[in-house]
């Protein structure tokens, strides 16, 4: 049996404690959405319970309801592992015993989400009719496969235009926030994400009119950042105007990297990604495209 005044220690209240005790352990973004998991997911079914009446069977009959949910892979699985995260934190404070967890929902990645060669040009023949701040900025994340973030937080004082480089070391998201959400500009999300990446000829010629203050925001062209949202929104009316299918930004980072493994090596393209590991890059973010496949086979045929 646990001491009186432990068995008081609700999920609710540990989790308050644990949150504190991780603010300056993790980034605001990483912070704030476990916030977010815990109030949405964890509290409704934990929250009154004592850490330490918190048992194995009840965790596992909330994950095979949490699997029939409808909610995503990856949100059950950031779920399931902030939840093991918590009851382990209240194990190492005696407050309950360890509890057993099953293997999380594995990371589930979309094969569909590039564009062909052809879309791929059609995207960027119609921003190049368009050409601005913004077209400019979709273009740099197509041939340097940018995340949003990073392409949000890009000043023009990270590009050196005569040595035909950018510099990536900070990123821009919008956050939840106890009154709401707020923006957040900060460093990358790991230590492999500050990288310097060479700018191809054709982009250097293409952004010299362009060059701003080094202070400015390459999206804007000014002072005040575009944020996530708003980038996205526009990028999907582009697609429209350039009678594409609708896709995600992310898409963009995704193609370059099919487009890029089929002239370089994983560990060059791993580095121009950011990657910690070479395993992320081929994994993840490398999509066979049928093109790809029958220039194989028919070389293998001659």
């Amino acid at each position: 049996m646990f001491p009186r005044r432990k068995r008081r220690v609700t999920f609710q209240t540990l989790s308050r404690e644990w949150l504190e005790l991780r603010q300056n352990q993790v980034k605001p973004a990483t912070l704030a959405n476990y916030r977010t998991l815990i109030k949405v997911h964890l509290l409704p079914e934990f929250g009154p319970f004592p850490v330490c009446k918190i048992t194995e069977p009840q965790v596992r009959v909330y994950l095979a309801r949490l699997a029939e949910s409808g909610l995503s892979a990856s949100t059950r699985r950031s779920v399931q592992l902030l939840l093991h995260m918590l009851l382990r934190y209240a194990a190492e404070q005696g407050l309950a015993k360890p509890v057993t967890f099953p293997s999380p929902p594995p990371m589930l990645h979309s094969a569909a989400g590039i564009l062909s060669d052809a879309e791929f040009l059609q995207l960027k023949d119609n921003l190049l009719r368009r050409l601005d701040d913004t077209a400019l900025g979709i273009l740099l994340c197509m041939h340097i496969g940018l995340r949003i973030g990073e392409i949000c937080a890009l000043r023009w004082g990270d590009i050196d235009l005569s040595a035909g480089t950018v510099t990536v070391s900070r990123t821009l998201q919008r956050v939840a926030a106890p009154t709401g959400t707020q923006i957040l500009i900060h460093s990358p999300k790991s230590a492999h994400s500050v990288r310097t990446i060479p700018l191809p000829r054709q982009l250097v010629t293409l952004m010299c009119p362009f060059a701003g203050e080094p202070g400015a925001y390459v999206l804007t062209g000014g002072p005040g950042f575009m944020e996530p949202r708003r980038l996205q929104r526009n990028f999907k009316c582009i697609l429209a105007q350039s009678g594409l299918r609708p896709a995600n930004f992310h898409t963009l980072r995704h193609t370059f990297a099919t487009r890029c493994a089929a002239v370089t090596d994983p560990k060059t393209l791993s580095c121009l990604l950011g990657h910690s590991s070479v395993s992320t890059t081929m994994e993840h973010y490398v999509h066979p495209r049928p093109e790809q496949m029958r220039r194989c086979l028919e070389q293998l045929s001659a």
